[in-house]
């Protein structure tokens, strides 16, 4: 994208100067070798040459060496050696029992200009030159311990300084660009100032702009182009600079650890057990399914626990607007223990459901919209007065997406929380008249246990987070950001959703969370026995 947006920013005549430079880049290359070897006449050398004319060849095979960058001290490449020596050197000898010459002897000669003074300014370029200039220093005395660490500017300099600066510039104007004062004069909760969340990904995206529109500066104006790596070095350097550092507000939540294995050990027997029964009496292992509801807002960006750009040492406000961050919505997501990645496979279930009268007009205009633009079936959006699911919204979802009960069709399990709209008898029934059986987590256990908090809201949740920030220019025109429509949040949720690694992801969290070992084996079998003796013990109380 950076190099798509910097062409469309170029004359075409510029563009087709670097293309054709790059084309030519190996043939102008080998061209000026080829003419400077050329030039050069070659040295005749015998086994009594003069002292001058050995310093005369180490030097030709240091700019030999440098020209095609090839470290002398190392290993050359195969036929290097014997090329410099058929281009450079005559070698003349009248007793017919002297060795031909060798590379070995060349290097010696080489170590020997490098290591002479007279010589050794010749060798320009190299990193590690000037070793005679370095023993002059050994008359003088070693460097103090505390001043041997780099003082403030040294080292080298940074690349494209002038994008670093536009960074933090565009960063600063940008942070207070909403008058909050003159919005505290209509609602008076918006007095406080909040600032807009600046995450990692969103900065990266602006210096891959800043970067080309340097480039084409560059270009336009005949000067050399630096480009940078904008990686997670680059910016603790440029944080380092401006005296900045990425904040995060800490939110914990923690249950007993003893409550949670308890819960978690009687859902696993049960769970052991149905498979086990599905297993001998049909010959199947059935497909798990698991849903849970996970809360959206408009100002996504705000609500998450992203860190934000801010002034080290500086208190940062944890939302922005106090009003845009508490509009919610529901995503109601479903992963399921089998998924394949094929084309034009189906997805597993999802709903979208937004703060509204049921079957209203926004209720309306959202099921149009959702016809219109061509949505898949697995994908539907509804309205609540809570913008959160009761019993009736949950058996409403169950009938859209839960596939009918027919005698050739096999049996299934599904899976949800603890939540008093999912644990019903009429969703019961209604999960058992379709063939699904319907088994409850564990109150507690849902953030360890439940394949869809584990390996599905997390990615959905950053992705989604990511999608919504790019949307950040609004700031410039003094709207509230990132501030979603209905049908912005259902585009920006499909386009997250279609992505097929998510459910493969989370299909394969089924066995990390201890739900899906295969039915077969030794090993396998021992967990099934195991788990059949400590429900018989545990079913001896009778809380259970």
């Amino acid at each position: 994208s950076a190099v798509l947006s910097l062409t469309r920013s170029l004359p075409d005549a510029i563009i087709q100067e670097q293309v054709l430079l790059y084309r030519n880049r190996t043939a102008e290359t080998a061209v000026a070798i080829a003419a400077n070897d050329e030039q050069q006449q070659k040295v005749r050398l015998g086994p009594d040459s003069r002292y001058n004319l050995k310093m005369l060849v180490a030097q030709r095979f240091h700019f030999y060496c440098e020209r095609r960058n090839i470290v002398a001290d190392h290993r050359m490449p195969y036929g290097y050696m014997k090329t410099f020596i058929r281009d450079n050197i005559i070698w003349k000898d009248s007793r017919k029992k002297t060795a031909a010459l060798q590379g070995g002897s060349i290097r010696q000669w080489y170590k020997s200009w490098r290591d002479t003074p007279a010589y050794a300014s010749a060798a320009i370029g190299r990193k590690k030159t000037l070793v005679s200039e370095k023993s002059l220093l050994k008359s003088r005395a070693p460097v103090s311990s505390h001043k041997r660490f780099r003082g403030f500017g040294a080292g080298a300099k940074h690349k494209a300084p002038l994008v670093r600066q536009a960074l933090y510039e565009w960063w600063s104007s940008i942070r207070y660009a909403i008058d909050w004062k003159q919005l505290a004069e209509h609602r008076r909760s918006r007095g406080k100032k909040h600032l807009a969340r600046f995450p990692r990904s969103i900065l990266r995206l602006k210096v891959l702009q800043l970067l080309a529109d340097h480039a084409a500066a560059c270009l336009l104006n005949s000067h050399p182009v630096q480009t940078v790596i904008p990686d997670s070095w680059w910016f603790k350097r440029w944080e380092e600079e401006y005296g900045l550092s990425m904040r995060l507000a800490n939110r914990k939540y923690a249950v007993p650890r003893y409550v949670q294995k308890e819960r978690m050990e009687i859902f696993w027997v049960v769970l052991f057990r149905v498979r086990l029964y599905i297993f001998l009496h049909f010959g199947y292992d059935p497909l798990i399914l698991n849903w849970d509801q996970s809360p959206f807002h408009h100002n996504e960006s705000g609500s998450q626990n992203k860190p934000t750009l801010a002034v080290r040492c500086s208190t940062v406000p944890v939302v922005e607007g106090n009003s845009d961050i508490k509009s919610r919505w529901t995503a109601n997501l479903t992963t399921q223990s089998k998924f394949t990645e094929v084309a034009g496979c189906s997805k597993p279930p999802a709903e979208c459901m937004f703060k509204a009268a049921s079957d209203g007009p926004v209720d309306a205009r959202l099921q149009e919209f959702l016809r219109s633009r061509g949505f898949p079936t697995w994908f539907t959006v509804t309205t609540g007065p809570k913008g959160s699911y009761r019993e009736q919204d949950i058996i409403s979802f169950l009938r859209k997406h839960l596939e009918p009960w027919s005698k050739d069709r096999d049996w299934r399990i599904i899976l949800g929380d603890d939540f008093s709209a999912h644990k019903s008898e009429n969703v019961w029934a209604f999960c058992w008249s379709c063939g699904y059986i319907l088994l409850i987590h564990g109150g507690g256990s849902t953030p360890v246990a439940q394949t869809v908090d584990t390996d599905l809201n997390e990615y959905v949740r950053r992705d989604y987070g990511d999608k919504e920030v790019r949307i950040l220019e609004q700031m410039r025109n003094g709207q509230n950001v990132p501030l979603l429509k209905p049908e912005d949040c259902v585009v920006l949720m499909l386009e997250v959703l279609s992505n097929p690694q998510l459910h493969t992801r989370a299909a394969e969290g089924y066995k990390s969370v201890g739900q899906s070992i295969d039915l077969y084996g030794d090993e396998d079998e021992l967990i099934i026995r195991e788990a059949g003796v400590f429900w018989r013990e545990t079913t001896t109380d009778k809380k259970y």
